[in-house]
């Protein structure tokens, strides 16, 4: 089978046209039978020509496109083994977000765009006709012609520069390491660079005009990040240089490219004295994430898309590890508890979920894969390994795998021989059911007799036949003061056990399972809560709240429970899940109670934080005074509305500030309070240069309570006015705002063609995200005519996200029923 060696890609791009030409030399090995080679080559380049290239000598050959199936076959001589292909072609700078694309951003007040790139998952061949498969790994020698006022951005570091004309300029890049065409990263445009040394490798911020100083947190924390891997991984980092990257348009959070990572603007940007404590916790997560890539999918790379999940969940989890050592005050671990496992149960809740290992049968399916399963439940599934096999033995199976498979693809089954010879544990038997079976054990516990009485099945929203057991690791943790270790095989077991006062399954939440209790056993959990730290607090009620969701535990009984053991509870992430939980319990089926103690929670909590963030607080702190504020100002509460009323007229008056934690509430605030200030808020907005501060203020502008104001926000988020990277965030808010429900899921199906086409009409994240926000929650009371639309609307590459949709859709569709038609307390 013919496979890639090396190419030589030389790219003139034109800012003007939004066009492109290119050549691209290949350096091919083949069996000598191989009568054609294939490529993939996207629809929209135009094959100018193709040749042969022996020595000097360039020998036109027979060439054939099939366009539907991004295709191009080149007729290659039987007799060879070795040889070089030399293709020269056009396209274009699409807008899809996707390939090699232009992205536009405004500077001294005119319209200038940059050119960048998108290849992950097999977007490359929108670019250069290639072989792109991660597993086609060759090295590469990159070239520009670009305008001599612009600057260029690749890989690697550039090894010369000179001018071609009195206009172009020509740049070409140091050669990589042999590397997966996915990873591989052109930008031009009008950069903007700062830079800092560690050791002899060059970190640089890269930016639009204006921007760059923004990178400087970024930059910092890269440095202290590679520290620690390079330790943790027993390897140094590879390259030269390595920069990172802020585009402005952008449809995913951020893109590993190997030395020239890309990020949408708010995961990288950092405004000193402005950005708030969110913003920087989010920067770092997401700096952290792709380093670890740089290692874990760059280096060491999976053979097929099968393994995507591999390189996203340890990049995940491998990112806690970074923030963990660095920031400890932070107590991110119990953040991550409520990120990746809650997150991945809340889709592996359903029938329609997957393996967290999917066979990947067409490219097409690849887009789906980039989910809740391969980031979250695999980072789960890690954390419960690593603490399993303990970090130090964890760490050595690690560098072991690293330094076999260096600048080499691998299967997820290397990684675990590693672990397995370094660990002497049968970590293969132990992890299979976790990636192979969809879905995640319900444990159900009685005590009898001095005997724990546990039982399992799948846990499902709606229940029904389901096959399959875990093996399941149970840490036990009671008022002893070790915890008790208990690996729990097949679907029921007794076990002798004692305790005095409580029993709780999944210490820290290191399982991935939800626990059942009995009515006693609960009970106990909450007379004697202050004895469970805060992730287990945290863990018990989400697990209460999944239950309620699939009408295994009564609304009654959950607020009752909340009310007789949790309303002293001062621990700050504690209350932040119980307002959110309770809020959105709320927001999909309105009930008094759940008003009351939401309140009751947020005025409490305001007494002991107050209105005011002060200097270096605990960012839980903040979340709960943002949580606090947020809820109450939905229930108009009049001190909430006065305080966001005097902050926002201070503010725009020009005598006060607000602070950077408070923006966010106070504009979101004032416009619901006061419609009045909307146009002063989306004025705000058009001003703004800052991505932080937009995303604030187009939040804001989906809180309006008037239909026709919310249907003009979501008209504005479709204008040139706002990046269609940035659409997300105003349907997220309108979707959350009850006045807005209705509205927006007419305004999707009235605007759907555009949607589509604008993400190219393919799977997409950003389509996928709109989708799951929409419909499920929105349109639960209304079931019959969304489940119309999907079906009438069928998108490429979408499917399994369709069937994920249906289900969301019908398990909160029959909550509502239940509840709501009086059949229930």
């Amino acid at each position: 089978m013919a496979k890639p060696i090396h190419y030589h890609i030389a790219i003139e791009p034109d800012l003007d046209s939004f066009s492109f030409r290119a050549s691209v030399d290949i350096d091919i090995e083949k069996e000598k039978s191989e009568e054609s080679i294939r490529l993939d080559a996207h629809a929209d380049l135009l094959i100018l020509s193709c040749f042969l290239v022996e020595g000097d000598v360039r020998v036109s050959t027979l060439h054939k496109r099939n366009k539907s199936q991004n295709r191009l076959t080149i007729d290659v001589p039987q007799r060879e083994n070795k040889l070089k292909i030399a293709i020269e072609f056009s396209g274009i700078l699409n807008e899809s977000l996707a390939g090699f694309y232009r992205s536009g951003y405004m500077h001294e007040n005119k319209k200038r765009y940059i050119a960048t790139t998108q290849f992950e998952a097999a977007e490359a061949k929108r670019a250069f006709p290639c072989f792109d498969e991660p597993a086609m790994k060759a090295t590469f020698d990159v070239s520009f012609v670009i305008d001599k006022k612009l600057q260029a951005v690749s890989n690697t570091l550039p090894k010369s520069e000179y001018a071609v004309s009195n206009t172009k300029k020509r740049i070409d890049f140091e050669r990589t390491p042999k590397m997966s065409t996915y990873l591989l990263y052109f930008g031009i445009g009008n950069w903007e660079m700062i830079e800092k040394k560690f050791g002899s490798l060059l970190i640089r911020g890269i930016a639009t005009p204006g921007k760059s100083e923004q990178t400087r947190f970024a930059i910092d924390w890269a440095a202290r990040c590679l520290a620690f891997y390079e330790t943790y991984f027993g390897k140094k980092y590879p390259l030269q240089k390595l920069d990172l990257i802020a585009v402005p348009d952008f449809a995913a959070g951020a893109m590993e490219n190997w030395g020239a990572i890309t990020f949408r603007e708010n995961a990288l940007l950092y405004y000193e004295g402005t950005s708030s404590v969110a913003t920087k916790q989010r920067v770092a997560e997401v700096v952290a994430h792709e380093l670890v890539h740089q290692w874990f999918g760059n280096l060491v790379t999976m053979k097929w898309w099968d393994d995507l999940w591999l390189n996203e969940s340890f990049a995940t989890y491998m990112a806690y590890k970074a923030i963990d050592r660095f920031f400890p005050e932070w107590d991110i671990w119990s953040e991550y508890v409520s990120y990746a496992y809650f997150g991945g149960m809340a889709l592996d809740s359903l029938r329609a979920s997957h393996p967290i290992h999917v066979a990947v049968k067409k490219v097409e399916d690849i887009d789906e894969l980039f989910d809740e399963i391969a980031y979250e439940k695999g980072g789960s599934v890690l954390r419960m390994l690593d603490e399993y096999l303990s970090e130090p033995v964890f760490m050595k199976g690690l560098q072991k795998y690293i330094a076999r498979y260096a600048y080499m693809n691998a299967e997820a089954q290397d990684l675990w021989k590693s672990l397995e010879s370094v660990s002497k544990t049968p970590v293969v038997s132990i992890i299979q059911k976790y990636l192979q079976q969809t879905g995640f054990p319900l444990l159900q516990v009685d005590v009898k007799n001095n005997k724990i009485e546990l039982s399992q099945k799948r846990f499902l929203f709606i229940d029904g036949e389901s096959k399959g057991t875990w093996d399941i690791p149970l840490v036990i943790k009671t008022e002893k003061p070790k915890e008790t270790r208990l690996l729990f095989s097949g679907k029921t077991s007794k076990h002798d056990f004692s305790f005095n006062k409580y029993m709780y399954m999944n210490n820290d939440y290191g399982g991935f399972f939800i626990t059942s209790y009995t009515e006693e056993l609960l009970k106990n959990l909450g007379r004697f809560r202050k004895d469970l730290s805060s992730t287990n607090k945290v863990g018990l009620l989400h697990d209460l709240f999944a239950l309620h969701l699939s009408l295994r535990y009564d609304k009654l009984a959950l607020l009752n429970f909340i009310e007789s053991y949790f309303l002293q509870e001062e621990d700050p992430e504690c209350l932040s899940y119980c307002i959110g939980k309770l809020m959105g319990m709320y927001l999909l089926v309105p009930d008094d109670k759940a008003k009351e103690l939401v309140v009751c929670f947020s005025k409490k909590a305001l007494r002991n934080i107050g209105y005011t963030p002060e200097k270096d607080e605990n960012p839980k702190v903040t979340a709960l005074r943002n949580g606090s504020l947020s809820a109450l100002s939905f229930f108009d509460d009049g001190e909430v509305s006065a305080f966001i009323l005097k902050k926002f007229t201070g503010f725009i008056s020009g005598n006060k500030t607000i602070e950077p934690d408070l923006r966010g509430i106070v504009y979101s605030g004032v416009v619901w309070h006061n419609e009045v200030y909307y146009e002063t808020v989306k004025k705000m907005y058009m001003r703004s240069h800052v991505i932080e501060e937009q995303v604030k203020l187009l939040m804001a502008m989906g809180n309006v309570k008037s239909p026709k104001h919310i249907k003009k926000t979501l008209d504005f988020a479709l204008s040139s006015e706002v990046r269609f990277a940035n659409i997300l965030y105003v349907i997220v808010s309108v979707s959350r705002n009850p006045y807005g429900k209705n509205v927006v899921f007419g305004w999707v199906k009235e605007n759907w063609k555009e949607l589509n086409s604008r993400t190219g009409g393919h799977a997409n994240t950003l389509l996928r995200r709109i989708l799951k926000t929409v419909i499920p929650v929105s349109c639960a009371h209304n079931e019959t005519e969304a489940l119309a639309f999907l079906d009438e609307n069928p998108t490429s590459g979408l499917e399994q996200t369709y069937k994920q949709i249906k289900e969301e859709l019908r398990v909160y569709a029959r909550f509502m029923k239940h509840y709501v038609s009086g059949s229930a307390h």
